[in-house]
């Protein structure tokens, strides 16, 4: 009896010890070996008799787990059923290197622990030969942003007032993308701004592979603005909005199930949702002590030089000279260097224009037109100018060298009418008549004109009369041409003006609209629609005023040119342009937004566009 009892405990200790043979974890990755911003399968499998519900554990703290599935599967094999279940982890890596994952089990229902060798995955950069390096880290990628993003990447972020630096907007992806329309283009309070490069409007998009923090992308820029500041203090430049369509797709490594049945009926139809950048924050400096009278606003390194049209100086005859500022800086605020033109030379007011080098090169173009007066070789003095370094933090002197010009006689300019050496004396000289017949028909073989001939022509007022008939034929026919064309220009000119003062109380109705518009901005906000009408009302008499004021057409012209023709010819402070142009801006963005905005936004607008248009008001 005793013999069978142990022999029964040790049937039960036996088959003890295969139960917990039968239940087996293991876990393996399907890959080795994979690139920065790729992902990895992590596959756990539990084998046994009696399947029950696990939950896998495991440490790795090198990757980021971005999705979670499981599979069940069952096989006959010698007569026996064998049961799996096992549980895919999809892991992005976080870094470069040999990463690990450990510490790998799960607990079964009787309160044991199966566990699984630790596993390692080497991960590389991924970056291919050739491709950019951008500094920088790349967002989390995590929902949407794993597919595609929007960065904003200014040159600087610590400026001094008046340095000009570019901010670029670039589009990154990982999976197809396509543009439908900017949400919203970014707001420069504070700035004057250069608009230098705008593929998103055109949705032309040159993308380049490269590489940010190590994780390979393609990128391509969608706008690109210059950036003055003119202010001092902490600015911020605000996002740009996107709504884009995309494949929502892994990366080409990535396989969410490994079922070919599945990934046959899985949907790839384009996704569309709407991205916005970081918004920047800039630290901008006042320009330090230190400036001398020589100082004309020029931030940057400059150089001068220079130049004329390639005509020869004579006097009484007009010549252009031209002295080109070039450089890196808000070449704009570069004021005329001051000149000590010979005193023979009549100067006349000079003319300035900007041209754009590259991105962040311009030129600015002092013309002047000279007429000498004296026949002789003068020098242009060298001509010193300051400027702001702000690499060095320093004011520099620069100069341009001399000038030398050789002034000639002009062919309008009056003779001596006794040249030395061709004087006759009295005696011998020609009566100027018989001089000028013996000339004529010494030098071109003619015979002088016999007053008495029958042949000779009839002579009105020393002329034949059919040249005077000719003569007086055209000039009647040039004064018919003038006066109609003198009459087309006028009724054009009354045209335009009609146009143009058609309402001439634009400026009292701008100022009804100013007390209203104060009014809806500090109350509560509940009519998205009455605030629309605000912007539409603003849209249609500002520019009204503006032509009234400065006799344009503004309508008709690009806000660039329109700032320059308002800053440059109508002498207009760089401060209140930007003020117009803010409110230009937003009423557009309010009116032709293809999104509707909510009462709190059009509101908040409001409030902003009134605060600039009471600056606007005071050059009106």
């Amino acid at each position: 009896m005793v013999k069978t009892g142990k022999l029964i405990c040790i049937a039960l200790l036996w088959l003890s010890a295969f139960s917990a043979q039968a239940s087996k974890l293991t876990a393996e990755v399907d890959r080795n070996e994979v690139a920065l911003g790729e992902s990895v399968n992590l596959v756990i499998t539990l084998e046994a008799d009696e399947l029950f519900d696990f939950s896998p554990k495991f440490e790795a703290p090198d990757f980021d787990p971005i999705n979670q599935y499981e599979q069940q599967s069952f096989s006959w094999i010698n007569g026996q059923t064998q049961k799996t279940r096992s549980v895919t982890v999809v892991l992005n890596p976080k870094k470069t290197g040999s990463l690990k994952i450990r510490d790998i089990a799960t607990k079964t229902p009787n309160g044991d622990f199966l566990t699984a060798a630790d596993l390692a995955v080497t991960v590389t950069s991924g970056q291919e030969p050739g491709t950019k390096s951008i500094d920088g880290s790349a967002p989390k990628l995590s929902g949407e942003n794993k597919y595609f993003f929007i960065r904003a990447e200014p040159t600087k972020t610590k400026v001094y007032r008046g340095e000009t630096f570019v901010v670029s907007y670039y589009l990154y992806r990982r999976t197809q993308t396509q543009i439908r329309d900017v949400v919203r283009f970014p707001t420069f309070t504070g700035f004057t701004r250069e608009d230098l490069e705008m593929p998103v409007l055109s949705n032309r998009l040159n993308f380049e592979a490269v590489s940010l923090g190590g994780v390979p992308f393609e990128r391509a820029l969608i706008a690109r603005y210059a950036l003055t500041p003119i202010q001092t203090g902490a600015l911020k430049i605000d996002s740009l909005g996107l709504r884009a369509d995309y494949v929502p797709r892994e990366s080409k490594m990535d396989d969410m199930f490994n079922d070919p049945f599945f990934q046959f009926f899985q949907q790839v139809n384009p996704r569309s949702t709407v991205q916005r950048s970081e918004p920047i924050n800039i630290e901008v400096a006042s320009l330090p002590a230190g400036a001398s009278t020589l100082f004309g606003g020029g931030v940057g390194s400059f150089t001068a030089v220079w130049r004329n049209d390639g005509s020869k100086a004579s006097t009484g005859n007009p010549i252009s000279l031209f002295l080109d500022v070039r450089g890196q800086g808000n070449v704009r605020e570069f004021a005329e260097p001051k000149i000590n033109w010979p005193k023979s030379f009549r100067v006349f007011d000079s003319r300035g224009s900007v041209k754009e080098q590259s991105a962040t090169e311009m030129t600015k173009t002092f013309e002047f037109v000279i007429i000498p007066n004296e026949v002789g070789s003068f020098s242009i003095p060298e001509v010193k100018f300051e400027t702001f370094d702000p690499s060095t933090k320093e004011y520099k002197t620069g100069t341009v060298p001399p000038l030398n010009l050789t002034v000639v006689k002009g062919i309008d300019a009056p003779s001596d009418p006794n040249p030395p050496g061709d004087s006759e004396s009295e005696d011998n000289a020609t009566p100027p008549a018989a001089a000028g017949n013996a000339a004529g028909g010494a030098q071109f073989g003619l015979k002088p004109v016999d007053q008495t001939s029958k042949e000779a022509p009839r002579l009105f007022l020393g002329q034949p009369w059919w040249r005077w008939l000719f003569w007086l034929a055209t000039a009647t026919l040039l004064i018919t041409l003038g006066m109609v064309l003198w009459d087309s220009t006028q009724r054009q000119r009354r045209e335009a003006q009609n146009a143009i003062l058609g309402a001439p109380d634009t400026l009292e109705l701008l100022k009804k609209w100013l007390k209203d518009a104060e009014r809806d901005a500090n109350a509560g906000a509940s009519d998205p629609a009455g605030l629309a009408s605000m912007f539409r009302k603003l849209s249609e008499m500002l520019p009204q005023a503006i032509d009234h004021k400065f006799q344009l057409k503004s309508a008709s012209m690009p806000r660039r040119d329109l700032g320059r023709v308002l800053m440059e010819q109508n002498a207009m402070p760089v401060e209140s342009w930007a003020a117009l142009r803010l409110v230009l801006d937003r009423c557009d963005s309010v009116l032709f937004a293809p999104r509707a905005r909510s009462a709190e936004e059009l509101q908040s607008d409001l409030r902003e566009v009134v605060k600039n248009v009471q600056e606007v008001l005071k050059l009106l």
